[in-house]
């Protein structure tokens, strides 16, 4: 995929001028966004603010059971989450869940693409731990989060624009090719619309990296081990998920990702046989 040209940013312009009310910030998700970004928000805020929406409180305590953070006791309420898995973790999954669950009101056939690209959503999420865990990446903080919210934009469309989203998944089995079906029919890509939704929701300028070149880290322009991470863990987050197999889609690896975060291309295999399929199989991945 190259990079946009002025065709392609006219069209993505007309196609936000028809959204005419942007997605509303959950109460959760915009009091989260507003905590100050230091070490020194007390773990009973982040507490009180989760449990202001019961559903959302309720995803949390099932996300951080999950196999993937190693504790066999359940936990049962937001607070021994917190102090389980940690205050970033339970911030992130509650921001990323808060945000995603605006789409989640739909007709029945549009309902399920929901469920599948959250599923889909969350376990890119674990997939970028794990592989930056097993090349010794030190995470940022933004990394879980940003995961969780790279396919924001294939949500979006899903939710505002239904004919043009199934078009477009149509024109997607044909061509074998996401994002080329996407810049025929729209004219952009979700990567592209998903952008411009994490501006105009200020999420950070890691997110907004990372939601825009998830498919092309080679063209990122800063946190690219990031957007490295998350191409590589949406890619076999795809393979290894039933949740997106239906697709029959693909969209090719960018082999520069590889160079980005210093690992030869055949040690790929390696890492994702090392990734258990219960990371894949919980429960939890349940929208």
């Amino acid at each position: 995929m190259t990079p946009k040209n002025d065709e392609e940013d006219d069209s993505l312009r007309l196609f936000v001028q028809k959204i005419t009310k942007l997605p509303t910030i959950p109460v959760v998700a915009h009091e989260i966004l507003n905590m100050p970004d230091n070490d020194l928000v007390p773990v009973d805020i982040l507490e009180k603010i989760v449990n202001k929406d019961p559903a959302i409180s309720a995803k949390i305590i099932g996300l951080s059971n999950a196999a993937f953070f190693g504790y066999h006791m359940p936990h049962a309420n937001v607070a021994s989450a917190i102090q389980k898995i940690g205050f970033i973790n339970v911030k992130n999954i509650a921001l990323g869940i808060s945000l995603m669950t605006i789409f989640g009101n739909k007709p029945l056939k549009l309902d399920c693409d929901y469920g599948r690209i959250y599923r889909h959503s969350i376990a890119t999420g674990f997939v970028a731990l794990r592989l930056a865990g097993n090349l010794g990446i030190r995470p940022g903080d933004d990394l879980f989060l940003s995961g969780m919210l790279h396919d924001i934009g294939l949500l979006l469309l899903n939710s505002y624009c239904p004919e043009l989203y199934t078009k477009s998944a149509e024109a997607a089995q044909e061509c074998k090719n996401l994002l080329e079906a996407e810049s025929l029919v729209l004219g952009f890509t979700h990567a592209d619309i998903g952008a411009w939704l994490g501006d105009a929701w200020s999420l950070s300028d890691t997110i907004n990296e990372v939601i825009m070149h998830h498919h092309t880290p080679s063209h990122a322009r800063k946190y690219k081990k990031t957007v490295a991470l998350v191409h590589l863990a949406d890619y076999i987050a795809c393979k290894r998920s039933s949740c997106m197999s239906d697709q029959n889609v693909h969209c090719p690896l960018d082999p520069l990702a590889f160079s980005l975060l210093d690992m030869p291309e055949k040690n790929l295999d390696d890492i994702e046989s090392g990734i258990s399929d219960n990371l894949f199989k919980d429960g939890i991945l349940e929208s």
